[in-house]
């Protein structure tokens, strides 16, 4: 699973456990999720390489945008920085960290 054209690999090596049974817990959308820790692990393994991790690693492709907006003058009313960062990917590991662990 990756975003379409991924500017950016985070290593999930370390959560890939927690990950997989995070989404078993999701019945009604996988079923009985015979295969899905072998398919999720192909993903990532084919993601780490891609990216360049060492062998044995895991990632998840993320495409992350930056948006600079204009100056302030032009947009009355504005709060915020000037420069946002948007990341948008099909799954964000540090959601399913905070919802693991209850945050």
């Amino acid at each position: 699973m990756a975003a379409p054209q991924p500017n950016r690999a985070v290593d999930i090596t370390d959560v890939f456990d927690r990950k997989v049974s995070a989404l078993r817990r999701h019945e009604s959308q996988i079923g009985d999720g015979a295969d899905l820790e072998e398919r999720l692990r192909s993903w990532a393994t084919a993601s780490a390489a891609g990216a360049g991790l060492a062998d044995g690693r895991l990632a998840e492709l993320f495409r992350v945008v930056v948006m600079r907006l204009r100056d302030r003058r032009e947009r009355p009313g504005q709060i915020g920085p000037p420069e946002l960062s948007v990341r948008i990917a099909t799954w964000n590991v540090n959601s399913l960290k905070s919802a693991w662990s209850g945050r």
